[in-house]
């Protein structure tokens, strides 16, 4: 019967104190419902903007993956397949190629069903067709069925072309032949390369007697975090490897795109938990202020007799409906504003130019489970502490708890003050009553400005991370001769080898007239390195182009070095600077740990041919020596950009002093390979236009000439069309940055909101005691603005002197990262944090005074 007495009883209180506390915990609803939007949107959004640029860095790849195992052999595969951080392994054969006379268009290659699904297929663009299975049967891209003039093609029809093995001794199914195009697509990373990738049956190297190794090994790796790096020296302590094979792992899509976004992985981690934190610090804040007035009701339930279980019930009874609600109301917006909004934001907008959207998700379980594990944590965390608050004081500490509070003022008569001395002494109450409890202020200003200073920071992450930063950088316009060209005049030229002449820089020059601002030609060699395939000095280069020789200026040079020495890579400088040294420069053609060439390949000599056409008498050629200085890999994202020509997939530079350039240039023919051209800005659409022209003309002829219609002599890059074709990517990532950098700030400003607000509605006691003693509607009003005042300056001030030190710290670690970072501070965003917090402090007293107003004096002193 006392059971259930007792259980009446407090069914009886929970619903009293949900009525007293209604307007209090329909605040702490719509925040907790606040805070659960802001942060399923934020991490949707982050989410989505990963995936995406994930799915943008697999597509330039060409591939899934980023570690490779040359010369794999089964043995090397069943090692790997032991390893509990590899997730698949894939085969990839280069068998032979694709030829028009001397010149080859495409590499034939073979890949197993792991390589051509997961590793290979998810990368293409757009796929029609399958992947060949008979041994007849061809699939190509859309590059090589253009060169072959097949504009229309069908699957099943018929190509003619002319195969070839890479093993000469292999004759089985050489020369013309028919085969069936059993499948075509289209691939960013293709259209970049020299040359297409035509992939041929399994079945067609059986037959040819072909041995299945070795092999290049495409190695999925967990991805953890690692960088290329850090990938290849754990497989190289985990396997065996001979002198002949050699890991090749640059940075992974995901490790990339994290990178672009913030950095590394180390300044993410700490920006989710800095948003986190910073989004529950909202929920706790109001729960440490509102409960804190409850602390000596319930200290008078706890001198009739109530228990500490009991009054725990109580509280959390409270709390639970207000999770529960705000919980589930939460979710359902979330999901809503996701699947109506979200989603078509981050495909259309990010991936808009790949039509390549399906493989994008941006719903998370996981997100949800953990908001609202977290959300429930934070809650009754706080609610919890509070009634531990309780259980340290005795009941009639409790029943006094912060009862000072309204009777601190008692001593002023307002009634018989000047107007000056009340305002004196209005603002020195407002002082008294924010530092009554210092700890309780400190508290709540850093908190606020903690809030305030995720969003600023987030702003000033997405300014300097602007990929604009990195394309203002390149000159208007570039003209160059294609690699492929080049490779075409080889195989099928004169004698003479000009690309750029002189007179058609003289031709560049009149045509711009006085519209340029400078114009610089990049002069370089072409060399062919004497018995490449047997000498030490380049083994370990594989690669099909024509190697680059050609100088940095001083500040690309300087650059350079420094990041050398920061990265400690083995170069010989001294060498470098005196005579005849060349640095080697590729793009993840080398393994990426230097301690073993050290000793074996830097110090070699190098022999260098001049470039000439294929069926000169070499041996009459002379000769130059090149002293291997060593070697960068200018693929990593902290790598400086460099003034290089024909930058692209699979390019190999030597890079030598100016010293040793003009020695070389009594040998070896120096090329104009591209010319770089600045204009006046207002008169940049005509020189595109007069520039365009040109290059078209000289194609034309060239086309003519060569009677190849589809071999171009020269392209033009226009720096406006790049800028153009990536401005709906970089202003998608701006407005979506921006906006998780909005709604930081917009929940450090609700933060103040609610504080604020709770503040006033637990005080109402101490308003009607100071009504009570001649103080007007006017003066409390002014009180609590110059309450909100002191609090705002005490935010502005945190935010100025710790928060422009943290955003210092921050930018130089991502200057250190991200070469074309820009630091700008977020004035903006800052002068909107003041305004509208100046404003909430007007404002807040002004709802709820009036609301006050309108209850009877005498029932708020009872």
């Amino acid at each position: 019967m006392n059971i259930d007495r007792t259980r009446k009883s407090l069914n009886t209180l929970i619903k009293a104190y949900k009525k007293k506390n209604r307007e209090r915990n329909i605040i702490l609803q719509c925040i907790v419902v606040s805070v659960v939007v802001v942060s399923l949107v934020i991490i949707s959004l982050i989410h989505g903007k990963l995936q995406a640029d994930k799915l943008k860095n697999q597509y330039q790849d060409g591939k899934t993956i980023s570690t490779i195992i040359e010369e794999g052999t089964d043995t090397t595969k069943q090692q790997l397949q032991r390893l509990s951080y590899v997730n698949s392994i894939g085969e990839e054969k280069e068998i032979g190629k694709l030829m028009n006379g001397r010149y080859s268009y495409s590499r034939c290659v073979v890949l197993d069903e792991t390589a051509y699904e997961d590793m290979i297929k998810p990368a293409f663009v757009q796929l029609y067709g399958n992947y060949p299975k008979q041994t007849d049967e061809i699939m190509v891209s859309k590059k090589t069925l253009d060169y072959l003039g097949i504009d229309n093609p069908k699957i099943g029809m018929n190509i003619t072309l002319n195969f070839y093995w890479n093993d000469i001794f292999t004759t089985k199914m050489t020369g013309k032949q028919e085969f069936v195009l059993s499948g075509y697509y289209s691939s960013y990373n293709n259209e970049l390369s020299d040359s297409s990738i035509a992939y041929i049956s399994e079945n067609r190297i059986k037959q040819a007697g072909i041995s299945q190794y070795p092999c290049r090994l495409f190695v999925d790796v967990k991805d953890w975090g690692l960088s290329g790096r850090q990938v290849e020296n754990k497989l190289k302590r985990d396997i065996n490897l001979s002198d002949k094979q050699r890991i090749i792992s640059y940075d992974s899509a995901e490790y990339r795109a994290i990178e672009g976004t913030v950095g590394n992985y180390l300044l993410a981690y700490m920006f989710v938990l800095a948003v986190f934190f910073c989004l529950f610090l909202v929920i706790y804040n109001i729960i440490y202020i509102s409960l804190g007035c409850d602390i000596k009701q319930y200290g008078v339930l706890r001198t009739i007799g109530a228990t500490n279980r009991q009054i725990k019930k109580i509280v959390c009874m409270q709390t639970w409906d207000i999770y529960l609600n705000s919980c589930l109301f939460g979710i359902t917006l979330s999901i809503a504003i996701q699947y109506f909004v979200l989603n078509n934001v981050v495909k259309n907008l990010y991936l808009g130019e790949y039509k390549a959207n399906n493989q994008l998700e941006l719903f998370n379980l996981s997100a949800y489970i953990v908001v609202s594990f977290l959300v429930a944590i934070t809650l009754f965390g706080a609610t919890l502490l509070a009634v531990h608050k309780l259980t340290m004081i005795t009941p009639i500490e409790a029943a006094k708890y912060e009862e000072v509070a309204g009777q601190q003022q008692s001593g002023y008569e307002f009634g018989r003050m000047s107007l000056t001395k009340r305002t004196g002494v209005v603002f020195r109450m407002a002082f008294r009553n924010v530092l009554r409890y210092k700890k309780k202020f400190i508290f709540i200003i850093i908190f606020l400005a903690f809030g305030c200073e995720i969003g600023l920071l987030g702003i000033v992450v997405t300014k300097g991370t602007n990929q604009m930063n990195r394309l203002r950088k390149n000159p208007d316009f570039t003209i160059e001769v294609p690699m492929d060209t080049v490779t075409y005049l080889v195989e099928n030229g004169k004698n003479e080898m000009e690309l750029i002449t002189d007179d058609n820089v003289v031709d560049i020059e009149n045509i711009l007239a006085s519209y340029d601002e400078n114009l610089k030609i990049v002069q370089g060699f072409l060399p062919i390195i004497k018995n490449a395939t047997e000498t030490d000095s380049l083994k370990i280069i594989e690669h099909d182009s024509l190697p680059v020789m050609q100088t940095l200026d001083d500040k690309s040079l300087k650059k350079l070095m420094k990041y050398v020495e920061e990265k400690n890579i083995i170069v010989d400088q001294k060498a470098f600077n005196e005579k005849n040294g060349a640095l080697i420069l590729h793009e993840n053609l080398i393994p990426q740990t230097y301690e073993e060439l050290e000793t074996k390949y830097i110090g070699k000599t190098i022999e260098l041919y001049d470039l000439v056409p294929v069926g000169t008498n070499m041996q009459e050629m002379p000769t130059v020596r090149l002293r291997n200085c060593g070697y960068i890999n200018i693929s990593q994202t902290d790598c400086p950009t460099l003034d290089l020509s024909w930058k692209g997939n699979n390019k190999v530079y030597l890079i030598v002093s100016d010293q040793t350039f003009r020695e070389l240039n009594n040998v070896l023919k120096a090329r104009n390979l591209e010319v770089q051209i600045n204009v006046k800005a207002n008169k940049e659409a005509i020189c595109k236009q007069k520039l365009k022209a040109w290059v078209q003309e000289e194609n034309l002829k060239f086309q003519s000439t060569r009677g190849n219609q589809n071999q171009l002599l020269y392209t033009i890059k226009c720096n406006s069309d790049e800028i153009a074709k990536q401005s709906l990517y970089i202003r998608t990532s701006q407005i979506i940055m921006y906006t998780i950098s909005g709604i930081l700030i917009f929940m450090g400003l609700i933060n103040y909101f609610s504080t604020t607000s709770t503040n006033i509605i637990i005080r109402q006691r101490e308003f009607s005691t100071m009504r009570s003693i001649g103080m007007t509607q006017g003066m409390l009003r002014k009180m609590l603005i110059y309450e909100g005042v002191i609090y705002v300056g005490g935010v502005i001030g945190l935010l100025l002197i710790i928060g422009s030190i943290v955003m210092g710290i921050v930018a130089y670690i991502l200057r250190k990262n991200i070469e074309y970072f820009v630091f700008q501070y977020p004035f903006e965003g800052l002068l909107c944090i003041i305004c509208i917090m100046i404003f909430l402090c007007v404002i807040i007293p002004n709802i709820f005074l009036h609301k006050m107003e309108k209850n009877n004096l005498v029932g708020r002193i009872k």
